[in-house]
Formats: C-alpha cells, sequence, structure tokens
C-alpha cells in the first residue's frame, strides 16, 4: 500500500516536471493572473514566417533569449498560443518581478540606455510624471499592473537573459506556458 502511494507520488512529481509537454485540451484563452513574463528562446527571423516575426516585434522581443512583461489579456493569449514553439511565459511572482526590475532593468533615455539600479534619479527623471520616484513604486507599478502599467513597460527596454548554463540549443522542448514555474526558470537562468 505504501509503495503504490510512493509510487502515485513519483509520477506525480514527474507530471509537474514534464508541464511543459502537456497541451490542455480544455485550455482557455482567459489568462490566470493580471501579468506575463515572456522569454523569446527560439526562431531565428530568416526562417520564421512574417506573421508570427511581426507578433514577436510587437511584443518588443526582437533577439533571441530576451524578455518583457505584458499585461495579460485574451488577445495576447491567443497571440502567445500561436508563438508556443518560440517563447516561454508564465505568471512571475512579486520576487521575480523585483529580481528583474531591480538587478537588470534599464530604460533608453535619447540614445543612451541606462540601468535602473538603484537609481532613484534616474527614475524619478523618466517616470516622475506618473509619480513614480523610486525603484520600488517601479515594481509596485509594475507587479500590481497599476494604471501607468503600459507606460513604464513600454520605456523599460526588454531584459536580457542568458540561457541555462551547459545546455545546449534544446529550447524547443521548454517552449510554452510555464504557468507559475516561470520563477523556477527564471532562477536557473543567469541574469545579465
Amino acid at each position: 500500500m505504501a509503495e503504490d502511494e510512493q509510487m502515485n507520488d513519483q509520477v506525480k512529481e514527474k507530471w509537474e516536471i514534464r508541464i511543459d509537454f502537456i497541451r490542455p485540451l480544455d485550455w482557455s484563452p482567459i489568462p490566470k493572473s493580471k501579468l506575463i513574463l515572456i522569454v523569446r528562446t527560439g526562431g531565428e527571423d530568416k526562417s520564421m514566417c512574417r506573421s508570427k516575426r511581426k507578433l514577436l516585434y510587437s511584443l518588443r522581443l526582437r533577439k533571441l533569449n530576451t524578455g518583457v512583461l505584458v499585461k495579460a489579456d485574451e488577445t495576447i493569449m491567443l497571440n502567445l498560443r500561436k508563438l508556443e514553439p518560440f517563447v516561454k511565459y508564465g505568471y512571475p511572482p512579486l520576487e521575480t518581478v523585483k529580481t528583474l526590475i531591480c538587478n537588470t532593468a534599464a530604460v533608453k533615455i535619447g540614445k543612451r540606455i541606462t540601468l535602473l539600479e538603484g537609481n532613484n534619479n534616474v527614475v524619478e527623471e523618466v517616470f516622475g510624471r506618473y509619480n513614480i520616484f523610486c525603484i520600488q513604486d517601479v515594481v509596485n507599478e509594475i507587479a500590481n499592473v497599476g494604471p501607468h502599467f503600459n507606460n513604464v513597460a513600454t520605456t523599460i527596454v526588454p531584459f536580457l537573459i542568458n540561457r541555462e548554463e551547459g545546455k545546449k540549443k534544446r529550447h524547443g522542448r521548454l517552449a510554452g506556458n510555464r504557468e507559475d514555474h516561470i520563477a523556477l526558470l527564471i532562477s536557473k537562468i543567469k541574469i545579465t
């Protein structure tokens, strides 16, 4: 009896680990959270069809291994469904959002790209008109999908994310909806 329960637990663990292989039959375009982290992991521009390339460009994912934070709605979910072979996406927790913004967020001022790393003067200069004066305000605006989310999210340059160390280019099997497991993926990947 105990062996059967242990086997069932092992099967459940394998099922959770292999969640990226599964496409649910009852897939719905209604997102589970207001915020989505999207990471482009595959698809060279030359070998991709034009419509999918345009979708990636509209999400500001022009280069491989870049990530953006996007407000979730049905249209975005349907577009992500079309782009599943080329992107990983999921619902990041507050800690992941804070890590991304505090450590890697940068803004474009004129033609210069400036990191936000604890530099509240830059934050005040760029986002002051939205009553955002420090890094924590930026994190709160993004994590809570506040009223100025679109302005803040589009001002931040897409995050550069390195591949997992020691892994070769086998992104296809990991692509698609990672749901709440996107935090594990980001923690494994070295952020630059």
